[in-house]
């Protein structure tokens, strides 16, 4: 079981790292005038963002995972599993964001808040997507014949 809701956290967390500055990017590209010909450096932007989104999320992965265990061995209920893996990963990615001070605003034009929506979006997403460790089933040992 506890195999399980570590990949249930890995995978949830990669989608995280690894989708949130491709939307990032992404949207910054479509919503902007600032289109140009060359959209070569999106990618290496993208990949030294995710390095770094790894970086300060690793801890917050880390107890994203203890929190997948307790969920699981108490939540009987796929849905409602999926549920609160998915607000508790938006709830630990707004504390990470928080943490940071650099983070001081809550308004659209600031680019720290696209990206933490994004990162909420991508976990959030995740956590609903990805398959949730079943809950730890009481084990029954049979009787003993005589």
């Amino acid at each position: 079981m506890k195999c399980h809701s570590f990949s249930y956290s890995v995978k949830v967390w990669f989608t995280c790292v690894l989708l949130a500055p491709f939307l990032f990017f992404s949207m910054g590209f479509f919503l902007t005038n600032h289109r140009d010909d060359s959209v070569t450096w999106i990618v290496p932007a993208c990949l030294l963002f995710s390095f770094f989104e790894m970086l300060f999320s690793i801890l917050t992965w880390l107890l994203f995972w203890m929190i997948a265990e307790l969920i699981a061995g108490f939540v009987y209920s796929r849905i409602w599993r999926k549920l609160l893996a998915s607000i508790v990963g938006v709830a630990l990615t707004l504390a990470t964001f928080a943490l940071f001070p650099f983070f001081d605003s809550f308004t659209t034009s600031n680019n720290d808040y696209i990206l933490m929506l994004c990162n909420c979006a991508c976990i959030g997403a995740g956590a609903l997507y990805f398959n949730t460790a079943s809950p730890k089933q009481p084990t029954t040992t049979p009787a003993p014949r005589l």
